[in-house]
């Protein structure tokens, strides 16, 4: 039971808030300073709480291409600069970064009702 409770306070509505947070500022422009396994953590947390509020209307094969739809944004931010940066392309990168991060949020709202 001790380790349902470790994966409840890892991945719970706590850890989807926390995600919601910090994809909005990245998505709103905060430069991004985390590693690719956080950046992967993030998206998968944010497309399963996404899957699970649809209540099956999503299959795991759309949860998997939502995450790595998010994981590419967070990519293009998080490494853009690094190489040169494409202006364009860092704006559509935030901008699937914030619808996503609508969805995340009404998935967020659903749960807790």
């Amino acid at each position: 039971m001790a380790a349902d409770n470790d994966t409840d306070a890892k991945d719970g509505p706590d850890a989807a808030r926390d995600a919601a947070r910090r994809l909005r500022s990245f998505g709103e422009g905060a430069p991004i300073e985390d590693e690719p396994p956080e950046l992967f953590r993030l998206a998968d947390l944010a497309a399963s709480q996404i899957v699970a509020a649809s209540h099956g209307s999503y299959s795991q094969d759309q949860r998997a291409k939502l995450a790595d739809g998010l994981l590419e944004a967070l990519t293009v931010l998080r490494f853009g600069p690094l190489l040169g940066g494409d202006p364009d392309a860092a704006g559509a990168a935030r901008a699937k970064v914030l619808a996503t991060v609508e969805l995340l949020e009404m998935a967020i709202e659903l749960a807790g009702e």
